[in-house]
């Protein structure tokens, strides 16, 4: 019982982070810092690390970019159109408008004992492009 309560603990305890003048939000625990690089003129990538060990979380492209969606399957994420592949411990999802405007954020190079982690914070992402689904 009691590691269950510690596991609903670390759930309430994420907290919102605006990136993107506000266009993008993502919840994260208290342990993790937000790295933000400008990748180029119109991309910025955030990179989601534990402040305690310096592991890798999530790291996350905003901007342009065209993707081959042949192999994810579309979802509803946050009430956005998004599209999601799992390829074995790897997550990677794309939201927004692929091509004009999206994000996509990846477990891919994170330790297996933190894909967990990572995962319930890549579900947390809300990007208010692309189109309003349910």
């Amino acid at each position: 019982m009691f590691i269950g309560s510690i596991i609903l603990a670390a759930a309430i305890l994420m907290t919102p982070v605006s990136l993107e003048g506000g266009d993008l939000t993502v919840k994260i625990p208290a342990n993790v810092s937000v790295v933000e690089t400008h990748v180029n003129w119109e991309t910025n990538r955030y990179t989601l690390i534990r402040t305690s060990n310096h592991a890798l979380l999530l790291t996350i492209f905003v901007g342009g970019g065209s993707y081959d969606l042949r192999h994810y399957s579309k979802f509803c994420l946050n009430s956005r159109g998004a599209w999601r592949l799992q390829m074995g411990g790897v997550q990677t999802v794309i939201a927004g408008s692929p091509g004009v405007n999206s994000v996509y954020a990846s477990t891919e190079h994170v330790l297996s004992k933190n894909v967990g982690e990572s995962k319930k914070i890549l579900e947390t992402i809300t990007y208010n492009e692309g189109k309003v689904c349910q």
